[in-house]
Parts: structure tokens; C-alpha cells; sequence
């Protein structure tokens, strides 16, 4: 079997069907191996967003720590992002011009001239009212799945579900130390909008069919590509239909009991 290889033609062709374009706004949740050998490795990623965005174009990445819940600092400086959030968020988080969110939870990192005003933390809550999604929902990005399932990534998921109030998630407040720009440590909380495990113990998300209903209605784009299959969802649209199908069905992307075999 021929070795895949991906090149950097083949990544912005792939990122222009996926809805990309000049001057955008782009949120990525990523994982390169689908790609195979990967044209100039992950910076190879990094230029097919610059080459179709232009310097008008803003790229987020997540580079969530879940420092609080680990009982561990988070210094907005130095903390990386998790390898399981992918080589790109950590590429793009390191990266000189990045601005990076100060939330001790779900902290992201952005480039380009948007940057500072989407990162500007102005609330403890990770999801929901006040929170950078809704700020960044509010600007109408374009959120790319690159090999990323609607169950294992996708966040801004968590965020409608806060604005919807579904039952099966619920606010955890946690409180630790955070290290700001200035290497100066400072007390600091943040609300995580988790799962409810008291009312639902053996409940689980479920969000694949949710999320292959939106290919067929027009909501999410699917593009096969290497090895995998790419989704988008643009973030206005996305929250116009979510909040109506969890209107109609509260538990649309949840079961509640633990499937017997």
C-alpha cells in the first residue's frame, strides 16, 4: 500500500470545500493522522489557513488544560495544550503573535487581528452567557472537525447545550491559582458546565446521530479526505438549529441509561 501524503495544495483545497475563506474566522479541533506525511508537518497546516485566510483572516485553536479539575496552576503563559487536543493546538498556542484566553478550563488561543477582542476573558463561565463562545458564536466563525467525531470534539456543542439548559449537564464551580501575563499567580475560578452524573449515573452523550442529521439537513459539510472525514459547521446557523432540535427533544445528543449488551 502506497504511503498517503498529504501536501499543502491538497490541505487548502481540502479547507476551501470545508468553507473556508479570505478574511474569515475559523475555529479548529484537529488531528493530523489522517493526512498521512503531511507537507511541511503541522506549520504545513498552519500556511494552507494563512495562504486562504490572508492577514485579515482569525484562526482559534482549543488548548484546554482542565488545570482546576487536575488540582494544578495554570500559567496563561506556558501551560500547554494537551496532546490530545492535537499537535496543532500547541503549534498554534506557542506560536509569538498567539493571544491566548486566560480560563483555567477551556482556554483557547487565537491569531490574527480578532484575536484579542474574542480571547478578552469577561466571565467565570467556560460555556453560555458571558463566555468567549458566545462571543465567538456572536462573530459567526466557521468551526472545523478535521478527523475529529461530533462525540470526541466539537466543544461549542457543551456551549448550546448551557444556552438551552439541558437537564443532564449542570455548573461546577472550581476555584484554584492561575499565573497571568505578568508571571504575577492570583486566586481565580471558572464554571464548568459538566455532566450530571447524580441525576443521570449512567447516562452518556450521544451526539454522532445528532450530528449526521445535520449533514443530511443541510447543517454540518462532510468532505472525505485521506484518511478521514472533515466536518463544518458555520457557528449562527449551527445554534439556530441545535437549540430548536433540543427544543423539540432536551436529550436529542443524550442517553440515559448505559446500553445493555
Amino acid at each position: 500500500m502506497p504511503i498517503l501524503r498529504t501536501s499543502v495544495s491538497d490541505l487548502k483545497k481540502l479547507l476551501v470545500k470545508l468553507g473556508v475563506e479570505e478574511n474569515g474566522l475559523v475555529m479548529v479541533h484537529s488531528s493530523l493522522l489522517s493526512f498521512g506525511i503531511l507537507e511541511g508537518g503541522v506549520s504545513g497546516l498552519y500556511q494552507a489557513f494563512q495562504e486562504i485566510m490572508g492577514p485579515g483572516g482569525t484562526l482559534v485553536v482549543p488548548t484546554f488544560t482542565y488545570s482546576f479539575r487536575r488540582g494544578e496552576v495554570f500559567d496563561i503563559r506556558s501551560t500547554p495544550a494537551p496532546k490530545v487536543l492535537g499537535v496543532f493546538s500547541e503549534y498554534v498556542r506557542s506560536r509569538p503573535e498567539a493571544v491566548r484566553s486566560a480560563d483555567p478550563l477551556f482556554s483557547m488561543a487565537a491569531v490574527g487581528p480578532l484575536a484579542h477582542t474574542l480571547m478578552r476573558r469577561e466571565s467565570i463561565r467556560c460555556f453560555g452567557a458571558g463566555s468567549i463562545y458566545e462571543r465567538l458564536f456572536a462573530a459567526d466563525m466557521l468551526i472545523l472537525a478535521l478527523d475529529i467525531s461530533y462525540d470526541t470534539g466539537i466543544s461549542a456543542f457543551m456551549h448550546l447545550e448551557s444556552v438551552a439548559g439541558v437537564d443532564y449537564r449542570c455548573d461546577l464551580l472550581l476555584q484554584g491559582v492561575s499565573v497571568g501575563l505578568d508571571g504575577v499567580p492570583y486566586p481565580d475560578s471558572a464554571i464548568h458546565y459538566e455532566r450530571n452524573v447524580s441525576k443521570y449515573p449512567q447516562g452518556r452523550r450521544n451526539r454522532i446521530p445528532f450530528g449526521l442529521q445535520m449533514e443530511k439537513d443541510g447543517v454540518a459539510r462532510a468532505v472525505e479526505f485521506g484518511a478521514g472525514r472533515h466536518v463544518s459547521l458555520r457557528a449562527k446557523t449551527f445554534e439556530d438549529y441545535t437549540l430548536e432540535r433540543l427544543k423539540a427533544d432536551p436529550h436529542a445528543m443524550f442517553v440515559e441509561e448505559a446500553l445493555v449488551s
